[in-house]
């Protein structure tokens, strides 16, 4: 693909992934300040699907890559994690600052590209919040892999 190919491409993927997102976070949770009550009320119910796989989160740096309208992020965010999200949404970035907001903690975010994101450093841990179950299985299948090859290189270790 050619340069100007790609930034076509990255163009309207960018508007599409703007078009009416803050409308829609507003329609499906009512409020930022009444979806950050729910999250503060109960921060591990938002993160039910991803805390096997992350452990405890305080103190940890966490990059949450298509973060989309910040729920991860804030619920990580109140049980003391440093979050920064990864999202190409400026109108989920709006929402998930607000939520934030009214939640009092604190969340970065970054509006780009999730391909030039290793441009932004300071923080380590990378976490990806999925949120279509395609994706999610892929996640889960790629965290299988890596626990076996971790056991392969730990038994490896014995055979040679």
């Amino acid at each position: 693909m050619t340069v100007g190919a790609e930034h076509d491409v990255t163009d309207a993927n960018r508007r599409a992934w703007n078009a009416q997102r803050y409308e829609a976070w507003l329609s499906a949770f009512e409020s930022p300040k009444a979806e950050a009550a729910r999250i503060i009320a109960d921060p591990e119910r938002i993160l039910r699907r991803l805390s096997p796989y992350l452990g405890q989160v305080a103190d940890k740096r966490i990059r949450n890559v298509q973060g989309s309208h910040g729920r991860v992020a804030v619920a990580l965010a109140a049980l003391r994690a440093e979050v920064m999200v990864i999202d190409f949404s400026a109108e989920n970035r709006r929402f998930a600052l607000e939520l934030a907001a009214a939640a009092e903690v604190t969340v970065d975010y970054a509006v780009c590209d999730v391909l030039k994101a290793a441009d932004l450093s300071g923080l380590t841990t990378l976490m990806c919040s999925c949120l279509s179950s395609e994706f999610s299985i892929i996640i889960r299948i790629l965290i299988c892999f890596l626990r076996l090859c971790a056991s392969l290189q730990y038994a490896a270790a014995y055979l040679f």
